[in-house]
């Protein structure tokens, strides 16, 4: 209130409203227009709208003069403004509180109606629709107005740390947004300084148990030192362009520098140092008609992607390797697979030797060695069979056919 001798007194009151539900919901199409470092506290619910769960509002203002008349025969002079209200609720409000006045003191009565009885004169509900309801225009300064608010509010009331269980002041502690989970900043700053330090910078969300909010990049940088801070913008900075799948990092240990590949093809071209790469497999630019090049010691991961991977997964090979290189190999290790669980080297010319039926006396079918089944030994010419007799002395004495499909014998009596 502001007493000038020559003016009639004047004042301004803004009314944050004490609203009856626990919070509101902004409903918007589109979560662009809520603040960057909002956004990621809007959820997307079943009806594809975007829901951001307020606690205040910005306030209604109200403007006033006192008449000389005031309060016996005139009521105050005054305006309501407010960013969030149209013309027609606004003066929903003021008519409401006119007929508060009864030739008495009114200021108190009005402050009160305003910050206590207002909403249910607006005729919003707690679903705030933009731009049914809320004017888009606005949307941003609501967010804004919320989160500063409940931040002020937040550090003059007591609050126990989830971590260490001790009671402190809310100017020494962090909330995780939207769950509301409270811990001191001596705790979290050791959280955080941990998780930078071991790279998980997408774990670095509320400590409660399955709890998944995440933490401001503000809140990290009130915490901890500009080098891990700096650490931090990286990780986040490499996230962010390891999910934008046209940009790509240059391969060159000396440059680095973050590239966008051709919207046609997979090449891309550094334009620091000059390195023209294929995207897929970051060796120089090969063409178009020929496949990246694929190494042995990658044909079992590209069998294991080929069998357990999605279709997206199978096409991606496809498409880096050529879709009859792919067939040839995961094919090729299907036999080699098959040959190590079936199939024994024969230890005279290291050919794969296949036990089919018979006894455990094999011949090799390269070499014309014969190698023993059971023990891998390779076995004299002249007498292969002496090596399963009790003069032999071997452990596979009387083995001959342990574990085989013996032969039938025909008609004569013979093998």
């Amino acid at each position: 209130l502001r007493v000038n001798h020559d003016q009639e007194p004047t004042g301004r009151f803004k009314a944050i409203l004490d609203l009856e539900m626990e919070s509101l919901s902004l409903v918007v199409p589109d979560n662009s227009v809520i603040p960057n470092n909002l956004r990621h506290l809007a959820v997307q619910n079943d009806d594809n709208l975007y829901h951001y769960k307020i606690k205040y509002l910005p306030p209604i203002t109200l403007k006033f003069s006192l008449p000389e008349t005031y309060p016996l025969e005139a009521p105050p002079e005054f305006s309501l403004s407010c960013s969030w209200l149209d013309d027609e609720k606004i003066s929903a409000l003021k008519s409401a509180m006119l007929d508060e006045w009864s030739e008495d003191v009114v200021l108190f009565t009005w402050t009160s109606f305003l910050v206590n009885e207002s909403w249910p004169l607006t005729g919003l509900s707690e679903l705030l629709r933009v731009p049914e309801d809320i004017p888009l225009n606005v949307v941003s300064l609501i967010c804004t107005f919320d989160y500063e608010h409940r931040l002020r509010v937040f550090q003059k009331t007591s609050h126990s740390c989830s971590v260490c269980f001790e009671e402190h002041i809310g100017s020494v502690c962090l909330e995780f947004l939207p769950c509301g989970h409270v811990f001191c900043k001596t705790c979290m700053k050791g959280f955080f300084e941990v998780m930078i330090g071991e790279g998980s910078v997408s774990a670095i969300t509320c400590p409660s148990d399955k709890c998944q909010s995440s933490a401001l990049p503000n809140q990290v940088k009130e915490l901890v030192d500009p080098a891990t801070y700096e650490r931090y913008e990286r990780f986040l900075l490499q996230r962010t362009l390891d999910q934008m799948l046209d940009v790509f990092k240059c391969p060159r240990r000396l440059c680095e520098n973050f590239v966008v590949k051709d919207s046609d093809t997979d090449m891309a071209s550094c334009n620091d140092c000059g390195y023209i790469f294929c995207v897929l497999c970051q060796k120089s630019w090969h063409g178009t008609t020929n496949r990246c090049e694929v190494k042995s010691g990658k044909y079992a991961e590209i069998c294991r992607i080929f069998n357990e991977g999605s279709e997206q997964d199978r096409q991606l090979l496809y498409r880096r390797y050529g879709r009859s290189q792919v067939d040839e190999i995961v094919n090729n290790m299907e036999t080699f697979k098959y040959l190590q669980a079936n199939s024994k080297p024969c230890p005279t010319c290291s050919a794969m030797i296949e036990l089919d039926t018979g006894c455990n006396k094999v011949l090799c079918s390269v070499c014309q060695g014969y190698m023993c089944w059971l023990c891998g030994e390779k076995l004299p010419q002249k007498d292969p069979y002496g090596h399963y007799s009790r003069a032999s002395g071997s452990q596979c004495v009387g083995k001959l056919f342990l574990g085989t499909i013996p032969p039938e014998w025909d008609d004569e009596g013979e093998w």
